[in-house]
């Protein structure tokens, strides 16, 4: 029983924090990162003809400095993507999904992400008042 409680409590936090991150990304780096223009580089195919390949393309900071986005896709990508990047963390960018996309995904996160961490912090409220002191 402990194992399980405890493998639950891991993957509960790990749950938590995955979407706490990608709402703070979300929210911040569309609204208050540096947007730029990153432009196609190379192409990396994938395994097989069924299996997307990488397509990489650079950018330039404020500072001067190139760094790369890697995205899945195909050969025939955009020349150019507009992409957002912390300027505290350049090599962290994201790409040009719709908002409704965006929108669609945190949703989804919050949907499965909050029910869980409020489980976990009722169960550990739980274990550390109730269940220790019975």
């Amino acid at each position: 029983m402990w194992a399980a409680t405890f493998a639950g409590v891991v993957f509960g936090c790990a749950v938590a924090r995955s979407t706490w991150r990608a709402t703070v990304t979300w929210w911040l780096l569309h609204r208050y990162g540096v947007t730029t223009i990153a432009t196609y580089a190379d192409y990396m195919p994938g395994d097989d003809d069924n299996t997307p390949g990488i397509v990489v393309y650079e950018f330039t900071d404020t500072a001067g400095t190139t760094h790369e986005v890697r995205r899945s896709g195909a050969r025939s990508a955009p020349d150019n993507i507009a992409i957002s990047y912390d300027p505290a963390r350049p090599d962290f960018a994201m790409g040009p999904g719709q908002p409704w996309v965006r929108t669609l995904i945190l949703l989804i996160r919050l949907l499965v992400g909050v029910p869980i961490t409020l489980a976990m912090a009722a169960f550990l409220l739980w274990y550390f008042t109730t269940a220790m002191h019975a």
